[in-house]
């Protein structure tokens, strides 16, 4: 009989969380996009800043990805439109690969996941009904998306929600007054 490996705690965005190994059973069963995630997972968080505007009935949100970034995104629950302002990306979903470059306009179908390889910096908005009128950034992607049930994390594992709404915050601001002494975002708003 083998005895599993104990898992390291360590700090993730200020929570201490113990990894999880899982087992080769486990990683034998996933996904291979939940395998690339749990590798992602393992490696330094990019630096992905994410803004977020909120209107009456919409909801905008648009990130941006540096060249050379691999990520997963969350699984859609809506159907809803995208553009890329600028950058060049290539898109693999339960179908396809599809590379795109700006400037693009595109639909996100319901039930999507998909893995993004980011060939240049890129910046990617999306466009979704907020009927509710929800002004938190959290409540937003628990209403648009399903949780991540990638059964190689452990469940506690703050990383598992990439649209945490202060995650990159701080370092942005602090980038912001580092280079340009602005601290306006790009949707008007100041930044604190």
């Amino acid at each position: 009989m083998t005895s599993q490996p104990e898992a390291p705690e360590k700090e993730i965005h200020g929570n201490v969380v113990g990894s999880k190994v899982p087992s080769i059973e486990e990683i034998a069963a996933a996904s291979g996009v939940d395998q690339l995630e749990y590798q992602l997972s393992q490696m330094e968080d990019a630096y992905l800043p994410t803004e977020h505007l909120f209107l009456p009935g919409m909801y905008v949100r648009k990130i941006f990805m540096p060249a050379g970034s691999l990520l997963t995104t969350m699984k859609h629950k809506t159907t809803h439109p995208f553009t890329i302002l600028s950058g060049k990306l290539r898109v693999m979903d339960q179908d396809l690969v599809v590379e795109y470059e700006a400037p693009f306009i595109g639909v996100t179908q319901a039930e999507t996941k998909r893995v993004l390889y980011i060939h240049e910096d890129t910046v990617w908005l999306t466009f979704h009904a907020n009927p509710e009128n929800i002004s938190d950034p959290d409540k937003m992607a628990e209403y648009l998306t399903y949780p991540n049930k990638n059964s190689l994390f452990n469940k506690d594992d703050p990383r598992t929600n990439s649209w945490k709404k202060d995650r990159y915050e701080q370092k942005r601001i602090n980038l912001m007054k580092t280079y340009t002494g602005n601290t306006i975002n790009d949707f008007g708003g100041e930044l604190s």
